[in-house]
């Protein structure tokens, strides 16, 4: 039983005048690695925005960075975050790099610890109707066109704090037709203290129905909701005391640096401070599988 024991790490987003974690991460990427783990983390969520990735230079060094987790046994998980709050309408501007990274990896040789998380947040103005169709088709791009067989996580539509189930078996059963066998589609939900606990067990309780996966996790939304720490540990005793057994797939948690409260190190990319202390001992440090 795989159940991810994760984190988000910036990469080439350059969002709210983050871009200096992406200039540090990179060079010390051999030491964060080392040091995730020793803290067990078995898979990274990488978010990206795909103007940012394509400026000169930074897609190799994108490539490299994931490169340098996937050969340590960690999965990478890269995420577009251009399409955080807006409609999929526009979607196939992303499948280029898509394309690209599925194309890098499989060159690279680490194809198998790769995952794909299409599109960050999308919505909340599209339906599920709409979502499905948009979905439908980037899912027939990576299967058929990048030739990508492995895992695909999908975020949930507003801002991923939405479930719906009957919205996912399609995915799932489209996905099994395409791969002549088993879907492998799993579905992510993103939890902050302004969203309630009856959202995330919600969540959790349908996840023996469907595969399901926390893609970020923090303690503060910016302008939405105070600092809350305890709301953090309550989503882990909720996916470690039964989600688990439920089925429920584990967390990718906001995230190893970042420029407000949901950072997890110090400014030297490795060093846990406080809200990192919080992740690793009632979460990473805690045995997963049911």
């Amino acid at each position: 039983r795989f159940v991810i024991n994760g984190v988000n790490i910036e990469m080439y987003r350059d969002y709210q005048g983050c871009g200096y974690i992406t200039d540090g991460q990179y060079p010390v990427r051999t030491q964060i690695v080392n040091k995730m783990k020793t803290l067990g983390v078995n898979a990274v969520r990488f978010n990206y925005d795909q103007a940012y990735l394509g400026n000169s230079g930074n897609f190799t060094k994108f490539m490299e960075t994931m490169q340098a987790f996937a050969t340590q046994g960690i999965y990478v998980m890269p995420s577009d975050h251009a399409y955080t709050g807006n409609s999929l309408s526009g979607r196939a501007s992303a499948y280029p790099i898509f394309n690209q990274i599925v194309t890098n990896a499989r060159s690279r040789g680490f194809e198998n610890m790769l995952i794909m998380n299409p599109y960050n947040e999308p919505g909340p103005d599209d339906s599920w109707a709409q979502w499905v169709t948009y979905n439908k088709e980037t899912v027939n791009y990576l299967r058929n066109t990048a030739g990508f067989k492995g895992l695909i996580v999908l975020d949930g539509l507003s801002w991923a704090a939405d479930f719906n189930t009957s919205s996912y078996q399609q995915m799932m059963t489209y996905d099994a037709g395409l791969l002549g066998g088993t879907s492998k589609i799993m579905f992510s939900n993103h939890w902050y203290p302004n969203i309630g606990m009856s959202a995330v067990n919600s969540s959790i309780n349908n996840s023996n129905i469907v595969p399901v996966v926390i893609g970020e996790l923090g303690q503060i939304n910016p302008g939405s909701s105070p600092l809350t720490p305890q709301y953090v540990k309550d989503v882990f005793s909720a996916v470690l005391n039964g989600g688990t057994a439920k089925g429920h797939n584990g967390i990718f948690n906001w995230i190893w640096n970042w420029c407000d409260e949901n950072g997890m190190t110090n400014d030297d990319f490795t060093t846990l401070n406080t809200f990192g202390n919080l992740v690793n001992t009632n979460y990473l440090a805690k045995p997963k599988a049911p």
